[in-house]
C-alpha cells in the first residue's frame, strides 16, 4: 500500500508538461450481497503508457470477467487485477504485465480467449500496419501444478497474424501450445516468430509421456470476419485440438474441436448480436489435466470441454444513458478442465449433455454525464454467481489531469 500511496501522490504532483495523461478511478460498486471495488490508476506520456488496477471485492460479486485469486479472508480478498507497461508506436506496441488478452472478432465466446477470461502475466508484442498485416505474439505464464517429484511449470505460447483481404473480408491464423514441465522454463523453440509449434513438438527429443516429461498441447485455430453488406457482418472462430490423419486412427481417438460462429448488425444508436459456441468432448485437455488451457481451474476459452451455448447481445444508446443487455443460455456435460484426457478407445457423443439448460442475464445501464452514479447493473446467475443481484456503480473518484 505504500508504493500505491507514492504513485498517486506523484500522479497528483507531477506538471502536465511532463505527464501529459494522468488518471485516477475510483468506482465502487455495492450491491445487496457484495461489493467489487476497483482503484486504477494510469500514467501515459507520448508513447509510454503503465496502468495499473487494485481490486477489492467479495467473491460471489458477479463481475464481467473471473478475477483470479488463491487467497482470501471471510470471502473478502484483494487482488491486482491488472498491472503493466507498454510502449507504443504508429505500427507496433510492447507489453509487460497482467492484462486482458482476447483473440479474433468474437464478442463473447472465444475458443482462446473468451470476453470473461482472467487477466494474465505476459508479454506481448503487436505489429500493424504493413499491407493491411498485423502480426500478434504473447508469451503468458500460467500456474504451478505440485506433484510428488515438485513443480510443474506452465506456459501458454499464442501467436495469430491476420490480413485484410478486400474491403470486406479479413482473416486471421492463429496457433497456441500450452508448455507443461517439471521445472520447466522459456522454450526457445517457442519463441521464433513463424516456426510451427505443431512440427516443433513432432521433432522434440521427450516423446514418451512418462512421470516427469515435458507435456504440451498445441492448438491450431482460424477466424474470419465478413461485411455482409453495410452495418451487418458474420464471423467464425475454430480451433482444433487433436486431428486425426488417418482415418483408421479415429476409430480410437475422437477429433476434438472449438467452434463459435456469430452475427452482428450495429449502428449509430447500438449494436445487436447473436453467438452459438460448440466445444467437442475433451477440447483444452488433450495430453492430461497439466497440459489444459485454463488457469486456476478456470477456463481461458470456452466455458468447458462438451458444452455449447447461445448468446446474445444488445446495447443501444438513449441521449446520456447507454443500456446493455448479455443473454446466454447454455449446457455442459460431464467433463471440465480439470477432467484427465482419455480420449483413446473413449468415445463420447459430441450432443451427450449431462445438464439442463442454463441462464444467464447481465443488464447494464450507463449514465454518461452523471456526477455521482457511473452504472446501475442487474444480474442472474452471471459468471456463477448465485441467483439475483441489484448493483450500483457509484464515481467516488474520476479524476483526469
Amino acid at each position: 500500500m505504500v508504493f500505491f500511496g507514492l504513485m498517486i501522490v506523484l500522479l497528483l504532483l507531477l506538471p502536465k508538461t511532463i505527464l501529459p495523461q494522468n488518471v485516477i478511478a475510483i468506482l465502487p460498486e455495492l450491491s445487496q450481497r457484495s461489493f467489487h471495488i476497483p482503484v486504477q490508476f494510469s500514467l501515459e506520456h507520448e508513447s509510454l503508457k503503465f496502468n495499473q488496477r487494485v481490486t477489492l471485492f467479495h467473491l460471489d460479486h458477479p463481475v464481467p470477467m473471473i478475477l483470479l485469486h488463491s487467497y482470501h479472508r471471510g470471502n473478502i480478498t484483494l487482488v491486482n487485477e491488472i498491472s503493466y507497461l507498454q510502449l507504443n508506436s504508429d505500427n507496433y506496441s510492447v507489453s509487460l504485465g497482467r492484462k486482458y488478452v482476447s483473440s479474433g472478432p468474437t464478442r463473447i465466446n472465444a475458443t482462446l480467449f473468451s470476453a470473461y477470461a482472467p487477466a494474465l502475466d505476459q508479454f506481448a508484442f503487436h505489429y500493424y500496419g504493413f499491407q493491411k498485416l498485423e502480426y500478434e505474439y504473447r508469451l503468458i505464464r500460467l500456474d504451478n501444478r505440485q506433484h510428488d517429484l515438485g513443480s510443474f511449470n506452465r506456459w501458454l505460447y499464442y501467436r495469430r497474424v491476420s490480413l485484410e483481404l478486400g474491403k470486406d473480408l479479413v482473416l486471421g491464423f492463429k496457433e497456441a501450445v500450452v508448455a507443461t514441465g517439471l521445472h520447466r522454463g522459456i522454450d526457445l523453440k517457442y519463441m521464433n516468430p513463424a516456426a510451427l509449434y505443431q512440427l516443433e513438438q513432432l521433432h522434440d527429443n521427450v516423446r514418451d509421456r512418462v512421470t516427469g516429461s515435458n507435456n504440451d498441447n498445441q492448438f491450431l485455430g482460424i477466424d474470419l470476419e465478413y461485411d455482409l453488406k453495410e452495418n451487418l457482418k458474420i464471423y467464425l472462430d475454430i480451433i482444433v485440438d487433436d486431428f486425426q490423419v488417418d482415418i483408421a486412427d479415429r476409430e480410437h481417438v475422437q477429433d476434438v474441436f472449438g467452434s463459435t460462429i456469430g452475427i452482428e448488425k450495429s449502428s449509430s444508436e447500438g449494436i445487436l448480436g447473436f453467438e452459438y459456441y460448440f466445444a467437442s468432448p475433451w477440447l483444452y485437455t488433450n495430453g492430461g489435466m497439466f497440459a489444459n488451457l485454463e488457469i486456476q481451474s478456470k477456463s481461458l476459452g470456452h466455458r468447458s470441454p462438451q458444452s455449447h451455448g447461445v448468446s446474445i447481445v444488445y446495447n443501444k444508446r438513449i441521449q446520456k444513458l447507454i443500456y446493455d443487455l448479455q443473454v446466454s443460455v447454455y449446457q455442459t456435460g460431464s467433463q471440465t478442465v480439470s477432467t484427465t484426457w482419455n480420449s483413446i478407445d473413449n468415445y463420447t457423443h459430441f450432443y451427450d449433455f449431462e445438464s439442463q439448460w442454463k441462464p444467464e442475464i447481465n443488464l447494464r445501464f450507463y449514465f454518461t454525464e452523471n456526477q455521482y452514479f457511473d452504472e446501475i447493473r442487474l444480474t442472474y446467475d452471471f459468471l456463477e454467481s448465485n441467483g439475483f443481484y441489484f448493483l450500483i456503480r457509484l464515481k467516488l473518484l474520476d479524476w483526469v489531469k
